[in-house]
């Protein structure tokens, strides 16, 4: 996070400087600065914005920022996917002990409280598996929480059927 907040400091300067030139189009209503934009930009089209001829130095300069960039932009959605994996197996794997412990003592009310864990258990291994980046801690809080909802719905099944009265 600090070194997207740099880059992105890095960025705003650039910008600014850029727009002191009266040269660029970079400045506060061309819309020019964002990240996406930045990384799309290519030499020759930072020599338009600025007038100014790159040197082969400069331009390899140029690519390396860009890539170091797309990096960092990448590890920061891995590391928040990452951490709501970790959250649905932690909710996914209560609610797994909470039903298998509810199962063995016949406690409905610990079941009804671990299909209520397994619910944000899926939901946010959901959001980890989302993407490109698939994540082994999201995919097990969906199978844990699934189990779990399984089983609660097999026993509103059973439940709904023992209680319609046979003539």
């Amino acid at each position: 996070m600090r070194r997207l907040l740099i880059l992105s400091m890095i960025s705003l300067s650039f910008s600014c400087v850029a727009a002191a030139d009266n040269k660029s189009p970079v400045g506060p209503g061309s819309g020019t600065s964002s990240v996406e934009q930045i990384l799309r930009l290519t030499p020759r089209e930072y020599e338009k914005m600025t007038g100014k001829k790159l040197k082969l130095k400069q331009k390899i300069g140029l690519k390396i920022y860009q890539w170091k960039l797309k990096r960092e932009l990448k590890a920061e959605g891995t590391s928040q996917k990452k951490r709501l994996g970790i959250l649905s197996l932690i909710f996914g794997g209560l609610a797994l002990t909470a039903a298998v412990i509810a199962l063995i003592a016949s406690l409905p009310g610990v079941f009804l409280f671990s299909t209520v864990l397994a619910i944000p258990g899926l939901v946010l291994g959901i959001k980890s598996v989302s993407g490109k980046n698939v994540n082994t801690t999201g995919v097990l809080g969906i199978v844990f929480s699934g189990l779990v909802l399984f089983l609660f719905t097999l026993g509103l099944i059973a439940l709904a059927f023992s209680s319609v009265v046979v003539d």
